[in-house]
């Protein structure tokens, strides 16, 4: 069991170590049973840039199962940019100072979840309204659409180890945004997940996003991503 943790840990540090000209998110969280139906999550992500950690963040939500298919919940999330400030008068005195700017308020959201198992496959829909307050700007909701469908577990591998795709889209209230739709943001995620102990989950993914930025221009990023999460 060991040999096999360390292969794919191996495995999971080639694929950041071959994305470090991209971005790579370090995920860790518990899950927590209350009920058979509701369940809260706390979490922490880190964000890497270039090799350099750029942001920080909090996450806390939870889920209420109402049936078979169908779920609500909520959440809030803090973050932490890094922050470089030059002080100094050039050209001799120049340095650049590193700090952390806390986002002041967090990031709420409310969610209404559908799922759908056909065989070993699992179709899942997640609606949710993102609450943004900022200091300084004009308060502003997002709108994301998250689907994911889940494959059978892949037969003759170590821990059964599940495919998934996640497809992310954005419809952004904020003012900077121009037209009636507000398509601010399109994500596509590539995964792979594995429960290699009875209260472990790993998942390794890589994600491309296509972003509108406040300037309307358009940004890819492409992303590797590894989440640990402990489940009881």
């Amino acid at each position: 069991m060991a040999a096999r943790l360390i292969t794919i840990l191996a495995v999971a540090v080639a694929i950041v170590a071959t994305a470090a000209e991209e971005q790579v998110w370090l995920s860790q969280g518990v899950t927590i049973h209350v009920t058979d139906s509701v369940h809260f999550t706390l979490s922490n992500t880190m964000y890497l840039e270039h090799g350099e950690y750029f942001c920080d963040e909090e996450a806390f939500s939870a889920r209420w199962k109402l049936s078979e298919r169908w779920a609500v919940g909520g959440g809030a999330s803090y973050s932490q940019d890094r922050v470089e400030r030059v002080r100094g008068e050039p050209p001799d005195d120049v340095y650049i100072r590193h700090h952390w700017d806390w986002s002041g308020r967090p990031t709420e959201h409310l969610a209404l979840d559908w799922s759908y198992p056909v065989g070993d496959w699992i179709f899942m829909d997640s609606h949710r309204i993102y609450m943004y307050f900022r200091e300084d700007e004009r308060d502003w909701a997002v709108y994301r659409n998250i689907a994911t469908v889940t494959a059978p577990p892949v037969p003759h591998l170590p821990w059964s180890p599940r495919p998934y795709f996640t497809q992310f889209i954005y419809f952004s209230g904020r003012d900077c945004y121009d037209g009636h739709d507000r398509f601010s943001q399109f994500r596509s995620v590539i995964g792979m997940s594995v429960t290699p102990l009875e209260h472990l989950s790993l998942s390794a993914y890589w994600q491309y996003r296509d972003i509108e930025t406040p300037s309307c221009d358009w940004v890819q990023v492409r992303i590797v991503g590894l989440y640990a999460k402990l489940v009881f």
